[in-house]
């Protein structure tokens, strides 16, 4: 029980601003109610009057019609039953023209509530801390973003109002019945709850389990396909495409066997209410004929009783619909508010310690690094240890170390995606996490594996921008400076080009100078190249470091590398081992060094 109050409290919570709408939903469940209870009340005096006129008058609300509304004494009989049925026709018209629109209500606030879920889960994803998406798999953060947040919205909160609006047509419906037969109520009341509980004993957890199960097989299927085609190529050699296969099928018949249980148990309640509520109504029946004195008087209720069946059939139908959603979605769902939370919490403590300022660097003039640590979490190594250095606007710096040296780690805190444990990172005497978003609009990373869209040349350079927002001189200028110009000239559709998924119809070289193009589209004053030219063959990247030393002085460059070819045009070098600065001076000399 704890479980369920808890994770309804959650689900408030995560509804925002769209709970004010509650209110207003829970006024039209009543409204809704209010019309059952006139629609159904109206069978019985109808079916008395149509049999024996007087016999209508045993209805409790029989004189208030008569006397303040239509005044019946007045009409015929024949077009008293006459007005009757139209009344009944044009109030069952009110309430399933109601009854639509509730509906249409409710099914727009939780889509809407999805959408709004997954642009908020969006934009506080984007806006983790770089070593949040470290550690973190993808699969796990598509499935948050795109699958539960569906769950939620059509497993929880639309069967939850369901719920609520089923459980007030009962009651209300009840209410009417009590006026005619209290014993008759109770018994049905009794049934209706036994039978609603029984079946949730009976399930207990294993709808719970159901669906943590499918959506578990959901996302080691969104594994399965990203590492099956991340790894094309090693996986075509090695043989293995068939293991990646049998990833995906198994969770596929995972899957399906969980589904197929699930809906097996969502459509058998209706069969059993079925027989339940005509086993009732027999029974009723026969003793409502036994014990009436006369047969006709029973005809009413017994109409009214029939009719509220009919209606309740379908109610108590989708109150154990509901409630199975709900059992089966609370996995998901809990994943979905545990993330949220701990995302809320983690922006919370952010906006404590970092002051809102607004373009803080406006012009890149000294980076002064300070005495800086570094440690990932769970271990107790220093990934950087003791490094200081000055870099100032227009120099070319070269960082050169082995594989796992800690050049990327010091690149990364300097960029302002980690925090270091001691020391300071200025720029203009400036701490850069006063306001990293201005820190990064001075700057372009360009690692070894170049981000790509399968989108156009255009695109690719000005990322990011709406086609008629692209500076198209901008775009030219940009591509003389990365000399691809004469590339792109030569090319059918020109900047129109696509170039496929993650740039495969460029060759290395020729997708580092797009990176590069886009860096100076963007008019970034510090160009980060990481390894951006480690898997390129001697001459190319000959040509992609030309292109870099054309813009020395202009642009503050950083070149990670450890290769010395690529950075002996530099001005200064620091050579990392171990996390430490262990050489550094102009490149005549490390290189004097090293040979």
């Amino acid at each position: 029980m704890n479980k369920y109050k808890k994770l309804f409290q959650d689900s408030y919570y995560l509804m925002g601003i769209s709970k004010i709408k509650l209110s207003l939903i829970f006024i039209l469940f009543l409204v809704s109610g209010f019309l059952d209870i006139v629609s159904l009340a109206l069978v019985g005096p109808f079916i008395a009057f149509a049999n024996e006129p007087s016999a209508a008058k045993q209805f409790i609300f029989w004189d208030y019609i008569d006397e303040y509304i239509f005044n019946l004494s007045a009409i015929t009989n024949e077009n008293v039953i006459l007005l009757l049925g139209l009344i009944i026709i044009f109030t069952f018209l009110v309430k399933a023209i109601t009854a639509y629109f509730i509906r249409l209500f409710i099914a727009k606030f939780s889509l809407r509530l999805e959408c709004d879920l997954r642009s908020r889960l969006m934009k506080t994803y984007q806006n983790l801390p770089y070593l949040f998406h470290v550690t973190t798999n993808t699969a796990s953060i598509i499935q948050c973003i795109y699958r539960y947040t569906s769950v939620f919205a059509n497993g929880i909160v639309m069967p939850v109002l369901t719920l609520l609006a089923e459980i007030i047509t009962i009651l209300a419906i009840l209410v009417l019945l009590s006026t005619t037969n209290i014993l008759a109520v109770l018994s049905l009341l009794a049934i209706t709850t036994l039978f609603i509980t029984f079946y949730i004993v009976i399930l207990k957890d294993k709808l719970y389990l159901m669906g943590k199960s499918v959506h578990e097989g959901e996302e080691n299927i969104i594994k399965g396909i990203q590492q099956s085609f991340d790894g094309y190529k090693e996986i075509s050699i090695l043989g293995k495409k068939k293991y990646f296969y049998e990833i995906i099928k198994k969770n596929a018949d995972r899957i399906f066997l969980m589904g197929s249980r699930f809906h097996a148990y969502q459509i058998m309640p209706r069969y059993l209410i079925e027989l339940t509520m005509v086993t009732f109504i027999v029974f009723f029946v026969i003793l409502l004929t036994k014990n009436a004195t006369n047969t006709q008087n029973a005809l009413p209720v017994l109409g009214i009783f029939v009719a509220a069946s009919l209606r309740i059939i379908p109610s108590i139908n989708q109150i154990v619909r509901s409630i199975n959603q709900i059992k089966n979605s609370i996995y998901a769902a809990s994943r979905l508010l545990s993330d949220l939370k701990e995302i809320d919490k983690f922006h919370k403590d952010r906006d404590l310690n970092i002051k809102e300022n607004k373009d803080t660097f406006e012009r890149f003039e000294e980076l002064n690094i300070k005495s800086i640590d570094f440690s990932y979490p769970g271990t107790n190594d220093k990934a950087i240890k003791n490094i200081s250095l000055n870099i100032k606007q227009g120099e070319c710096i070269g960082i050169i170390g082995k594989t796992g040296s800690g050049k990327t780690t010091l690149i990364d805190i300097m960029l302002g995606f980690l925090n270091p444990s001691n020391g300071d990172i200025l720029a203009n005497n400036t701490p850069i996490k006063n306001d990293l978003k201005s820190w990064m609009s001075l700057t372009a990373y360009i690692p070894q594996s170049i981000f790509l869209i399968d989108d156009t040349i255009k695109k690719n350079i000005a990322l990011g921008i709406e086609d008629s927002e692209i500076n198209l001189e901008m775009i030219k200028k940009s591509l003389s400076m990365s000399r691809l110009d004469s590339f792109v000239e030569n090319l059918p559709e020109k900047i129109e080009t696509v170039i496929g998924e993650r740039g495969m119809r460029l060759s290395g070289g020729q997708r580092q100078r797009i990176a590069l193009a886009r860096a100076f589209y963007f008019q970034r004053q510090i160009i980060v190249m990481d390894e951006a030219t480690s898997s390129l063959d001697n001459e190319t990247e000959k040509e992609v470091i030309d292109s870099i030393n054309r813009m020395k002085r202009k642009i503050t460059m950083l070149v990670i590398a450890h290769r010395l070819s690529t950075v002996k045009n530099c001005d200064y070098i620091y050579k990392i081992e171990d996390g430490e600065i262990i050489e550094s001076g102009i490149p005549e000399k490390i290189l004097q060094v090293d040979n």
